[in-house]
């Protein structure tokens, strides 16, 4: 028989199931929020009694004499137990490349392969040194006539030789899902079985030295994706690939061989319902998935990676378009830092909002011309050391709200050894600076200054925050 006591004894000896003994001198329950409970320590003897010994807790170190109100840091379990890591992140320069890694293969361990490519590793530094332009200016042809700015009537009317050939106003799609009857019931085929092949580069549809697309070419449209066949033209008046497909309404993934296109109709549904259902692009993509294949039989290879590259450089497209610079002479790499932001329109504006003889105001009155800013920070943002900006850098950075990268973290690391957190011990950023939450972050949140009137964020005036909370962010925003 076992002497070890039962459940229902040990639970008495401990004063219950979910209660500590705590001593009181009177019988007023109202005292026990002041008393501190004890651990109990449950033991046997040799003959078999129990016993539960009272242990005193061990009390913390009383609030009034501490030093410092830093977390305990434990450097066993932190993602960078020194600062190498991030010191070094933080020094590299924007483009500076880092040093390339030995692949191995997991039977032999042996060097199989050398390092990728600057194509393949990085995408989108080759499209943004030399293909951001051609692309931005595609996208404004795209807004007007583009190949039919001269045309009067229909090309497909004219190459089929009909009477009352009809105007050339309208735009149709070639993305359209059918289903052909089996016998017994529709199954889905696709126009490319059914010997569609679309021309590039001309208008009446023929070319005299057409050249075929890559065989695995997929176009994601809004209801799906499609295996197509494309003919590139060949002829005297061919252009580059990948401007004959964004003159059709297909935005390629690459610029080489494209496998992936994605048509400017689905570029800009997808842009509307990621700001109003803020939904994800990967449950989006999931979504057109389904539209393809529900049953998971004949589901397409996934281009989720390729769709994400497209979204990245058309949301840039875009937001230089809105800012005019297709139209500068000087091209994009002209952009004046803040030049792609909104300006507050609750902000005064010398010479667009403000009267003349503003600067005259009496002293009672001048507080309507004058600039209200907020500032705030945001420490859940956080990002870690797990790329570098060699390896996807930013394709606009300093062009809108955030400060340039270059001369503001250069300012951050002179004053890097400030002791400016121990006159505001209270906040939880500034307890948290130096510990294991901040290891192996390249960023610990992010921090900017605001319109007071309309809550609008200002020009130039959000950047990353390192290393929790310090003083010397808030010169750089004002």
């Amino acid at each position: 028989m076992s002497s070890r006591p039962g459940k229902r004894h040990r639970t008495n000896l401990e004063g219950g199931s979910y209660h500590t003994l705590i001593p009181l001198e009177t019988d007023d329950f109202l005292d026990v929020h002041a008393r501190e409970g004890r651990l109990l320590k449950f033991s046997t003897s040799r003959t078999g009694t129990a016993a539960a010994e009272r242990i005193p807790q061990k009390s913390d170190t009383n609030w009034e004499s501490a030093t410092s109100w830093a977390f305990l840091d434990n450097s066993e379990i932190a993602l960078d137990r020194d600062d190498a890591r991030y010191n070094a992140a933080v020094d590299r320069h924007v483009m500076d490349e880092p040093k390339p890694k030995k692949r191995k293969s997991k039977k032999s361990r042996k060097k199989v392969k050398g390092p990728k490519s600057k194509v393949s590793k990085r995408p989108h530094v080759i499209w943004k040194e030399n293909y951001r332009s051609v692309y931005l200016e595609e996208l404004s042809r795209f807004a007007g006539r583009g190949d039919f700015r001269t045309a009067s009537a229909c090309p497909d009317c004219a190459s089929r030789k009909s009477h009352t050939p009809g105007a050339a106003e309208y735009r149709a799609s070639p993305f359209h899902r059918i289903k052909k009857w089996n016998g017994s019931y529709f199954v889905p085929v696709s126009l490319k079985s059914l010997g569609l092949r679309i021309q590039l580069n001309h208008a009446s549809l023929f070319c005299n030295n057409p050249v075929p697309c890559h065989a695995s070419m997929q176009v994601i449209h809004t209801n799906g994706l499609h295996e197509v066949s494309i003919n590139y033209c060949g002829c005297d008046r061919a252009l580059p690939q990948h401007i004959q497909l964004l003159r059709r309404r297909l935005y390629p993934a690459s610029q080489l061989i494209a496998k992936t296109c994605a048509t400017f109709e689905l570029l800009n549904l997808l842009e509307k319902l990621s700001v109003t259902t803020k939904s994800s692009m990967y449950d989006f993509y999931r979504g057109l998935e389904r539209l393809s294949d529900n049953t998971g039989l004949r589901r397409p290879k996934s281009r989720y990676r390729a769709l994400y590259r497209i979204v990245l450089q058309w949301r840039h497209l875009k937001l230089l378009k809105w800012g005019g610079r297709a139209h500068d002479p000087a091209g994009v790499g002209a952009t004046a830092p803040g030049e792609l932001a909104l300006r507050c329109p609750s902000c005064p504006h010398p010479g667009i909002n403000l009267p003349d003889d503003w600067e005259s105001a009496p002293p009672g009155m001048r507080f309507l011309y004058m600039m209200f800013v907020c500032m705030d920070a945001n420490f859940r943002l956080k990002n870690q050391l797990v790329s570098s900006y060699s390896q996807d850098p930013g394709l606009g950075i300093g062009w809108a709200y955030m400060v340039p990268r270059a001369p503001y973290e250069g300012y951050i690391l002179s004053r890097s050894n400030d002791e400016d957190v121990s006159s505001c011990v209270g906040l939880q950023a500034l307890a948290q600076a130096n510990t294991r939450f901040s290891k192996g972050l390249r960023y610990t949140g992010v921090g900017g200054a605001f319109c007071g009137r309309s809550e609008m964020v200002l020009p130039l005036a959000i950047g990353n925050l390192q290393k929790g909370e310090r003083f010397v962010y808030s010169a750089i925003y004002v």
